[in-house]
């Protein structure tokens, strides 16, 4: 395991940084963002920018058994937001499909006064997000409904 007293120069950390903007520059300008590597090519190029940074910290001597820890520990850190936004996507996907958020612009087309929306659309987006304790569930269905409204 390396040194803490041991830091990697600026340059060199951003190399990796580099390199994967590069690639992302790349594919939209020279291939206009169509597929370069297939179907799969932003999740290619973000894969060899993780394998640079990599091999770079191989090259540090630092044990690919740490840089693997640090890998997992981050996917652990954003695996709860990511399961978060996946229920919230089904959410709002099966509100969309069963007729609630047409239901709501049409009502709310029909029923709200125009001088009484925005205090309104204030009220009804508080209530919903301190009811279902999230303004991710908030803005992807009520608020689809109250920006189609608006």
């Amino acid at each position: 395991m390396p040194d803490s007293k041991n830091e990697i120069s600026l340059t060199k950390a951003l190399i990796p940084i580099c390199v994967l903007i590069s690639l992302l520059a790349y594919n939209i300008i020279v291939y206009e963002d169509k597929d370069w590597f297939g179907e799969n090519t932003y999740q290619i190029i973000l894969l060899l920018g993780a394998s640079l940074a990599s091999i770079m910290g191989l090259i540090d001597r630092v044990t690919i058994i740490h840089i693997l820890k640090k890998i997992f520990l981050s996917i652990k850190s954003i695996a709860i937001p990511i399961v978060i936004l996946l229920l919230v996507g089904a959410l709002a996907g099966t509100w969309k499909v069963s007729g609630v958020i047409p239901a709501m612009v049409y009502y709310g087309l029909n029923l709200i006064d125009p001088t009484v929306f925005l205090p309104l659309t204030l009220i009804v987006t508080a209530v919903v997000s301190l009811t279902t304790g999230s303004s991710y569930t908030t803005s992807a269905t009520v608020g689809i409904a109250l920006v189609a409204v608006g």
